[in-house]
């Protein structure tokens, strides 16, 4: 029994290297800025920053949806996943 629960990580578990958050790169390339795209999708600058910088547990699809429809991307494209 110990052994399972050892080898199963729970979402408290997951760490910033394992879910990486690229929308500093897509801005970047889309040459967007913070200021810009918080007023187009209607998400207050804090959240996105907290967002860009991967400080965040969980993202609404509304709000992947608005940033992807902005900046012309996937939600794939947005998050990588860099676990075993």
């Amino acid at each position: 029994m110990a052994e399972d629960s050892a080898k199963t990580k729970n979402n408290d578990e997951l760490t910033p290297e394992t879910i990486q958050v690229r929308l500093a790169e897509i801005m970047l390339d889309r040459n967007v800025s913070l200021t810009d795209l918080s007023a187009d999708v209607g998400i207050a600058m804090a959240n996105l920053s907290k967002l860009k910088r991967g400080y965040v547990r969980a993202v609404r699809f509304s709000t992947l949806e608005a940033i992807c429809k902005r900046l012309n991307c996937q939600p794939g494209e947005l998050l990588k996943y860099d676990g075993d």
